[in-house]
């Protein structure tokens, strides 16, 4: 069972009832707080958590603590209950495009990601400048 509960909190919550909470973002970086009655879920019930319908047209990706992005398959288990299991991030798209900030691997479904996005996702610092390094 899943429950929808939007929130302003962005920090990793658990309560006693054993109930598990995680932000869940979409391609405009809009957010939400959803919450899971089981501490492990499958991608695709972290994709009907955000609306996602048909799941192929969408893609799964994990925030990890450290500022990259992995994709979760949606049969994929993922352990709400572990340290740094915090955001998602559930995208239209059939594509996974890679790229590299400060050595962090990240993977985004379109081809284009405003600099502000890879900032946030990278966890830079306001003043902190990002530069495009192409060949």
């Amino acid at each position: 069972m899943t429950q929808h509960v939007p929130q302003e909190k962005s920090t990793f919550d658990r309560d006693a009832a054993g109930v598990f909470s995680v932000e869940l973002g979409d391609e405009t970086f809009q957010f939400r707080r959803v919450r899971f009655d089981d501490r492990k879920v499958v991608g695709v019930q972290i994709a009907e958590a955000a609306g996602a319908h048909p799941i192929e047209a969408f893609v799964i990706l994990r925030h990890l603590r450290s500022g990259e992005l992995e994709s979760i398959r949606p049969t994929e288990s993922v352990d709400l209950g572990e340290v740094g299991v915090e955001r998602f991030f559930v995208t239209r798209g059939d594509d996974l495009h890679r790229f590299t900030v400060e050595g962090l691997s990240m993977e985004w479904p379109k081809a284009k990601l405003a600099a502000k996005h890879i900032k946030f996702l990278a966890k830079a610092e306001e003043e902190q400048e990002l530069v495009l390094d192409t060949e």
